[in-house]
């Protein structure tokens, strides 16, 4: 099966949320983003998940053209 079979069962959307600093913090290093994102070695991340989801909730779509 092709990906565009699925293509009616998905919308994606993107969201900006400011933070104080830019960055992701990882154990030496303290970063004050939006969602206490955190590095947690090797590629793997964490974040306020809660948070991430109380902003998603709250995002507005934009209008179609």
């Amino acid at each position: 099966m092709h990906i565009k079979t699925y293509l009616n069962y998905f919308n994606v959307y993107t969201a900006f949320p400011l933070s104080t600093e830019s960055g992701v913090g990882t154990v030496n290093t303290i970063r004050y983003n939006r969602f206490n994102t955190t590095f947690t070695g090797g590629v793997g991340l964490k974040a306020d998940y809660a948070e991430v989801f109380d902003y998603s909730l709250g995002a507005q779509p934009l209008a179609s053209s």
